[in-house]
């Protein structure tokens, strides 16, 4: 980031000029990348649950009809 400034009269002026780098450029790409891959896993996740689910229904039974032990730990 490169910074100019200038003092002619009473005011300021602050004139900043940015130039895109290389670190730049590859930190978009790879938060682009980062929310695709995000995207599509969360996609792909969910239809593999529905098609193992409907593959094998004992295991949504399973979950539905977890029992829940009370249990005193001393």
């Amino acid at each position: 980031m490169l910074g100019i400034q200038f003092q002619l009269a009473p005011q300021i002026l602050n004139v900043r000029v940015t130039y895109r780098t290389l670190i730049d450029h590859i930190s978009m790409w790879g938060a682009f990348w980062g929310v695709l891959f995000a995207v599509f896993a969360l996609l792909f996740l969910t239809y593999n649950r529905k098609k193992f689910y409907k593959k094998n229904p004992e295991w949504d039974k399973f979950k539905k009809n977890n029992p829940v032990i009370n249990e005193d730990v001393i």
